[in-house]
């Protein structure tokens, strides 16, 4: 893991808050629970998972250079939870990380569902 950033509030896009990377290439992945309804992914981000009917999203993106990056998405205002990991890649990696599944794809809205996400990283080089 590289860094970590979480946020909370009520308007019509929810953010993690920003992030400063440490590695040149990480897996970014963020989540948000919220009270009304996720319309779909942040600028860059990729759905992986829009609940229905909470409306809560799961989305990722693959970044290749340090810099300040946070999760956003849109939804109908209102109040929000979001959060945001990155995943540092392994060093000698040839390709980024992919994210094939993220399971469950529902759970309470008081929170306390473990979360799996299952994906493949490249071999690293052999030396």
């Amino acid at each position: 893991m590289d860094v970590t950033a979480a946020a909370s509030g009520s308007s019509a896009t929810s953010s993690s808050g920003a992030v400063t990377t440490t590695n040149a290439t990480d897996l970014l992945f963020g989540a948000n629970m919220v009270q009304t309804s996720t319309t779909g992914a942040g600028t860059s981000f990729t759905s992986r998972i829009l609940t229905s009917p909470d409306g809560d999203i799961a989305e990722d993106e693959m970044v290749t250079a340090t810099g300040s990056y946070s999760a956003t998405a849109p939804l109908a205002s209102g109040d929000w939870i979001m959060q945001m990991v990155a995943f540092r890649t392994p060093a000698g990696g040839t390709a980024p990380p992919t994210v094939s599944s993220v399971s469950p794809n529902s759970g309470s809205t008081a929170g306390g569902t473990a979360v799996t996400i299952t994906g493949q990283t490249s071999p690293r080089e052999r030396r």
